[in-house]
């Protein structure tokens, strides 16, 4: 870029980012090789465009700078659509940098985000100070020439080759979201997420200000959904348990999902939501049910029903027992209810069509059937229908009816579902403004705009096609958008092969009789061994509270008000290096991962989570050691809570395997005096209200 004149006539000192040592440039590729290939192989292209300059330090300062900022290019400066342009930094490298740290809270921060690369001086900095204990560094760049000049022009080699820095760079502000809610996917990174610091330098608010806005809410709206999807309460984890249980015979007769494994591998799917734009597609579905296999989840299919369409495959996995109004006088012949074993045993009563029976990849059923296909996904009915019919191997899905946003009458739902257009529990949400399928914003809530980000990640994990032709409602990240005549004419007209119903019989067939009594035997064997199981934890947890209780009394060594408040290293050091011992080696039990953690989720990684929070809070590590032992005690108290409560659930599978099937043992134990649905309308007064009428 030509050195432009400035005001009293002399050219400015300046070059091209592209000019750069070979040598620095190709230390930095080496090391992003190793980390991140993908972006190394975009760092090595040349700048696309000519919106930036870097300037240079005059000669008298020049080695001065080199030495405090780690390089003589001193600023960058970037050129916007008005042809103005502006300066990363205001007065100079070192300035920004100690208003950065003034600016930031970074006290006991564990991970750091940091927005706006610039020449990258902030990342060498902040990275190579060894006092602030920084675990993982997340750099957010939107622009890909700015990454490419910093690892030209300044010397950051020390940090890349650390392997904790990770450069996004490049993102539209959707691919970010999605991106920033895959990272907390790694349990490490979560187990820190409320350690987490965020800088944002002063060129960053001049360069790309409305992009780190919503990047920064972006940040914060992925770490509450995650946090927010871990796992059920303990109430709604226990009624799972003995709703699984209770359908163990249900799931001995079969048939398995196994056999339809990549069945429909290349062939189209249509998945029918339950949106307010459903209505306007029901008629094009109506003429081709029988070319093309219909997944719907529960929610969809009455209105389904009433316009003449009988779906395929029907999910729904919510275990409360209002659910199975669904399934009230459907006049279906072939269609299957995908229905997980945790679902309400009326559901399954309700429903009078076939069943496949289906188990999530979660623990409960990791135990029970550890060698059956588990679904993964999270969120709704609808999020399982899509992920049922990736395990089929379809391609492409197909989207209707997925607006995941309020319709321009306000309707929640399409009309004739079990519970109405405009369902009363949706007015009471919080109301986000998202981008929408037409290009304009649509208003959607937190709760729907959670699974929109579920479905946007199992959308970019597919390596098949997704083509949302919802025609109204929320923007799903990652898909294709077409109308529904078109993706019809494109997909699924004149397409070779037999019909979805065909593929279904040829494959799914119910057990034998001898197969249904050895399955019977082997799951009344586990949950047996379970029982056995989980009273040696409860005799651990009643140890680990003695421990608390005794360290909380004694006086804490006096070095720990010399470390720092890092729980790393305070797990390291006794009392919490006991405690933390006795509660590893507890969750290494048999039982506990099958079948305690599934029900303390809930509990167990938030706490995980707060504990490393705990050095946000504090000056020095004895302060930390002090709150971590009434987390240690609540740990100890609530895991065992959560195990007498899931051996007491026990013998529900053990009454209903014997009442199905004589010949096994008499159960050991009564049945419960209560079901947990009796317990959880009696502690949540307002479901009783909502589900006595349908029980009863």
């Amino acid at each position: 870029m030509a050195r432009k004149a400035s005001k009293g006539g002399k050219a400015r000192k300046g070059k091209r980012p592209a000019a750069a040592k070979s040598g620095l440039l190709k230390a930095h590729l080496s090391a992003l090789r190793r980390t991140d290939p993908q972006l190394a192989q975009l760092v090595a292209q040349p700048l696309a465009g000519k919106h930036l300059r870097a300037e240079r330090a005059g000669r008298a300062e020049r080695a001065e700078r080199a030495e405090r900022a780690g390089g003589a290019v001193c600023n960058l400066h970037m050129r916007g659509a008005d042809g103005v342009e502006v300066p990363w930094y205001s007065e100079g490298p070192k300035e920004a940098l100690d208003r950065l740290r003034e600016d930031t809270d970074l006290r006991g921060a564990a991970v750091l985000f940091l927005f706006g690369l610039g020449l990258g001086h902030e990342l060498r900095e902040l990275a190579g100070d060894p006092s602030l204990r920084l675990r993982r560094i997340f750099v957010i760049e939107p622009d890909i020439d700015v990454v490419r000049a910093a690892l030209r022009l300044t010397d950051l080699s020390r940090a890349l080759k650390k392997g904790n820095v990770r450069i996004l760079a490049g993102r539209t502000p959707s691919q970010l979201g999605v991106e920033l809610s895959s990272l907390w996917a790694d349990a490490q990174l979560l187990r820190m997420s409320q350690a987490v610091a965020v800088a944002v330098p002063e060129g960053a608010r001049r360069f790309h200000p409305e992009y780190h806005r919503i990047a920064q809410k972006a940040l914060q709206d992925s770490i509450a959904a995650r946090l927010k999807g871990i796992g059920d309460s303990t109430l709604d984890a226990f009624l799972g348990l003995e709703h699984t249980l209770r359908n163990l015979p249900i799931a001995v007769a079969g048939p398995s999902l196994a056999p339809l494994a990549d069945a429909f591998r290349g062939r189209p799917a249509i998945l029918a939501a339950a949106g307010p734009s459903l209505a306007k597609q029901l008629d094009q579905l109506q003429a081709i049910q029988d070319e093309v296999l219909i997944v719907c989840p529960d929610t969809s299919i009455r209105p389904l029903a009433g316009a003449g369409i009988e779906p395929h495959l029907i999910t729904s996995r919510e275990r409360t027992p209002r659910t199975h109004k669904h399934f009230l006088d459907l006049p279906f012949q072939r269609a299957r209810l995908a229905g997980l074993t945790l679902l309400h045993p009326k559901c399954f009563e309700a429903f009078q069509g076939r069943r496949l029976p289906t188990f999530r990849d979660a623990a409960h059923f990791a135990w029970l059937w550890p060698h059956e296909p588990r679904l993964s996904f999270r969120g709704s009915s609808g999020n399982m229908a899509y992920a049922l019919a990736r395990s089929l191997g379809c391609d492409p899905i197909i989207l209707i009816g997925q607006d995941l946003a309020f319709g321009d009458d306000g309707q929640s739902h399409t009309s004739d579902t079990a519970f109405g257009d405009k369902q009363e529990r949706y007015k009471h949400e919080p109301r986000i403004t998202v981008p929408g399928w037409s290009g304009q914003p649509v208003t959607t809530t937190a709760l729907w705009y959670g699974l929109l980000q579920h479905l946007q990640l199992d959308v970019a994990a597919n390596p098949g096609r997704t083509v949302d032709c919802t025609e109204g409602g929320a923007l799903v990240a990652g898909a294709l958008t077409m109308p529904f005549a078109d993706a019809i004419a494109e997909f699924v007209t004149g397409r070779p092969g037999p019909t979805p119903d065909a593929a279904l019989d040829q494959r799914l067939t119910a057990n034998s009789e001898a197969q249904r009594v050895a399955e019977a035997e082997r799951l009344h064997g586990l949950v047996v061994q379970a029982g056995a199981d989980l009273q040696a934890i409860q005799a651990r947890c009643s140890e680990g509270l003695r421990a608390v209780q005794g360290a909380a009394a004694s006086t804490l060594p006096a070095r720990l008000t010399e470390l720092p408040p890092d729980v790393g290293i305070l797990l390291a050091e006794p009392p919490l290096a006991d405690l933390q011992q006795r509660r590893v080696q507890l969750t290494g039990m048999a039982g506990f991962d099958h079948v305690v953690t599934p029900s303390a989720q809930a509990f167990l990684v938030p706490w995980e989570v707060e504990l490393y929070g705990l050095q946000r809070q504090a000056d020095h590590g004895g302060e930390v050691t002090e709150r971590a032992l009434a987390a240690f005690e609540r740990w100890f108290e609530l895991v065992g809570v959560v195990t007498t409560g899931s051996a007491d659930l026990l013998a529900w599978g053990e009454h209903a395997l014997h009442e199905a099937y004589p010949t096994l043992p008499p159960p050991g134990a009564p049945l419960p005096a209560e079901t947990m649905v009796d317990i959880w309308m009696r502690e949540n007064p307002r479901a009783k209200d909502r589900w006595s009428k349908p029980l009863r």
